[in-house]
């Protein structure tokens, strides 16, 4: 039996993640509908994937998170 190889992972090193403004119109937009207006975004810092992941406040005040893959 051979020997396996095992990939040589940099778990220190994260992806960057887009900000609010950096999302396709089309995609702020989708949000939105859904939501209602964002007048605040706070990123979640990197991770291992690229996609979006943020807090967003409503003007209705109401928060949550949104993530994107």
């Amino acid at each position: 039996m051979g020997t396996a190889l095992i990939p040589t992972v940099d778990y220190t090193s994260t992806a960057r993640r887009p900000g609010w403004d950096e999302l396709p119109a089309p995609v702020r937009e989708a949000v939105v509908d859904r939501i209602g207006t964002v007048v605040r975004a706070v990123g979640a810092g990197g991770g291992f994937t690229p996609a979006f992941a943020a807090t967003l406040t409503t003007a209705g005040g109401d928060r949550g998170f949104s993530q994107g893959g």
